[in-house]
């Protein structure tokens, strides 16, 4: 699995007051400790614009101006580097999430789905619920 490109996709401003931030940094960080190479959104969403409250304080026009730069970046990092797309559960119901996975079959590029439900607990920790490893679907 070393050097393994992969995408994480999935529902972000849907999922509550925390964008599913916890659960797309539990599975990037899971993700880097297999050795793979992996963009989050996000990560990209606080590097662009500091931190979720930061974000969620911009004005509505500003933050649909930020959503399409951070989408043109995100889509052109997945054709150009990408391996895999891995869709995060609920990525169905993401605009984003779809318009992602789309451009990954559009070129050739492998989509996974995440095997099962993921959930964070009270201490902001996510943890895999049910079947147990979520990245069971990635390749060693």
């Amino acid at each position: 699995m070393d050097g393994l490109r992969i995408y994480i996709a999935g529902p972000m401003e849907s999922v509550g007051g925390n964008w599913n931030m916890p659960l797309f940094d539990y599975v990037a960080k899971k993700l880097r400790e297999r050795g793979c190479e992996v963009f989050s959104p996000a990560e990209h969403i606080r590097e662009m614009h500091g931190d979720l409250e930061t974000v969620k304080r911009l004005a509505p026009e500003l933050r649909k101006l930020a959503r399409r730069e951070a989408l043109k970046d995100e889509i052109c990092w997945i054709i150009e580097n990408a391996q895999m797309v891995f869709l995060l559960p609920g990525w169905e119901r993401s605009p984003g999430a779809t318009a992602e996975r789309a451009a990954a079959l559009a070129v050739g590029i492998e989509v996974r789905e995440s095997p099962t439900i993921i959930l964070p607990t009270d201490d902001d920790k996510v943890v895999p619920s049910m079947q147990g490893d979520t990245l069971g679907s990635i390749p060693d």
